[in-house]
């Protein structure tokens, strides 16, 4: 479009950059126009991601007399300059770049402003790690000129989204589809679709992008994906909630090269005999009152609903344990009244109740007295691939206890940012099992959830529905009556937490 020289601004005495743009403009009359009104928008954003115009001249038809655009200085250089020399870029950087770009395109978009030519040249990294939006208006005020030839399309074509190729006019998620494009080469150093222009243009159109690699971070590849996505209606457009989950994660980035923590496996024994009882017995607790619950036979499994209780401690407010060191017998016994205590399944009344006081094992109640059923494994789940919702707490949700918990992120907003349309945990018990009861106890309650029951784990999303609550409380009793060996806690409504939104499990349980 033009070139820029660094000038001193006399009246302020300051330094400032001043673009030239080219002289096949200076005479056209609609540029002159379209360009005056580019440039008053551009310069009513005020962000600081956004290069700040300060004055335009928009030129007249006389030779030599050009039209410019006095700018704010950026001491620094093109994101361009910085992939040509150091990419793939580590995720952390990654996440700062494309997160400080989505806060000024969601000024801009807020603005009425769409940029229309996002690019690495056109992304400024100052010293300190800021990123400086430039530029914007400029293509739409070029794109309206007559100087334009009809089937000419501007813009840098491995860049332009597939509804400008196929000569829609370019929105907000156009804006977003370029970002996608430029993460994708800060993350591999290549863009996704390379060759001659116009079989670059096409395969935006008409190609799926390639995979973004498994080595990136499943939050980093989960948002690039999106905003690769051919329709412009699924694609994340909210700049705000995508720069607060940047802010989020690349933090959690920057500690992965970190070795990671120590898990401690659940532990999985065989469920409940005589000589695992007699090793441990349980204690029940008093029922309010004074009452305490009847005592639960060596030999016999009883699935007792637990009382509710606070949402368990966020990861990073848990404390860190520390273990006395105990002789062997003692870690032995510890370790099987665990185990029981962990597989205890209770007697649940037929008539549904949830209080602890309505639970009987004696004859005569009404009660029936369930089987406990071991749960394998557990592990996040998405519809679309390999899910970043903290797939290291996993097991936190089978490990019997309810003062740990697996969480999804915090996302921006209930509806996951518009980054996905749900998401969950989906529990593996080895083999279909005809389950009669599920305890579900949540660490976030208020969410929308859903339990899927099937024997294909890659369509949990679309297998029955077994269950449904529009805002679960932090004790959720299902009763499936269905055979299957995976059991998805979907999410599809977050519920507010710790200053944004998110959902949690705490412990689940299983009977048959």
């Amino acid at each position: 479009m033009g070139e820029v020289w660094c000038a001193d601004d006399s009246v302020l005495g300051r330094a400032v950059a001043v673009k030239i743009l080219r002289d096949e403009y200076v005479g056209d009359p609609t540029f002159r126009e379209r360009f005056r009104a580019e440039a008053q928008n551009a310069a009513s954003l005020v962000h600081p991601n956004v290069a700040q115009v300060f004055d335009y001249n928009e030129g007249d038809e006389k030779p030599g007399s050009p039209s410019w655009l006095v700018m704010e200085l950026i001491r620094g250089e093109p994101l361009s300059e910085l992939i040509a020399r150091e990419a793939p870029l580590p995720p952390e950087r990654v996440w700062s770049i494309i997160g400080q770009a989505a806060s000024a395109l969601a000024a801009a978009h807020a603005a009425g402003v769409v940029h229309r030519d996002i690019k690495p040249a056109n992304l400024l990294l100052c010293s300190d790690g800021t990123v400086k939006v430039t530029d914007f208006g400029i293509a739409r005020a070029a794109g309206s000129s007559s100087v334009t030839s009809t089937g000419v399309m501007l813009g840098t074509p491995h860049y332009l989204s597939p509804e400008q190729v196929a000569g829609q006019t370019a929105t907000p998620a156009s804006d977003f589809y370029a970002l996608g494009v430029v993460a994708y080469e800060c993350l591999t150093g290549n863009r996704p679709f390379e060759g001659e222009a116009m079989c670059v243009l096409i395969a935006h159109r008409d190609q799926p992008p390639p995979p973004v690699p498994a080595t990136v971070p499943p939050a980093l590849r989960d948002l690039v994906t999106a905003l690769l996505g051919k329709d412009p209606e699924r694609r994340p457009t909210d700049g705000a909630a995508i720069a607060a989950q940047a802010e989020r994660m690349k933090g959690e980035a920057a500690g992965d090269t970190a070795a990671p923590p120590a898990v401690t496996p659940a532990v999985t024994p065989a469920y409940p005999s005589e000589s695992v009882a007699a090793a441990a017995p349980l204690a029940p607790s008093p029922e309010p009152g004074g009452a305490k619950p009847p005592a639960a036979s060596p030999s016999t499994s009883v699935l007792v609903v637990p009382p509710a209780a606070a949402a368990p401690a966020s990861p990073a407010d848990r404390p860190r344990r520390t273990w006395p060191k105990l002789p062997a017998w003692a870690i032995a016994a510890t370790a099987a009244a665990v185990c029981f205590a962990a597989a205890a399944i209770v007697a649940v009344t037929e008539s549904g109740s949830s209080s602890p006081s309505s639970h009987s094992a004696s004859k005569g109640t009404g009660a029936v007295t369930l089987a406990a059923v071991h749960v394998a494994s557990a592990q996040p789940y998405s519809s679309d691939g390999a899910s970043s919702d903290h797939p290291e707490e996993a097991a936190l949700a089978i490990d019997g206890d309810p003062s740990t918990a697996w969480y999804t992120q915090h996302y921006a907003s209930a509806s996951f940012g518009g980054l996905r349309t749900g998401s969950g945990l989906v529990l593996d018990l080895g083999s279909a099992v005809a389950v009669k009861r599920m305890i579900v106890r949540l660490a976030v309650p208020g969410t929308a959830v859903e339990v899927h029951a099937g024997n294909d784990m890659s369509s949990l999303t679309s297998a029955k529905t077994v269950a449904s609550s529009p805002s679960a409380p932090s004790t959720w009793i299902v009763r499936p009556g269905v055979a299957a060996r995976y059991w998805l806690i979907w999410f599809t409504r977050l519920a507010p937490s710790d200053g944004a939104f998110r959902a949690g499990v705490a412990d689940v349980a299983f009977a048959r």
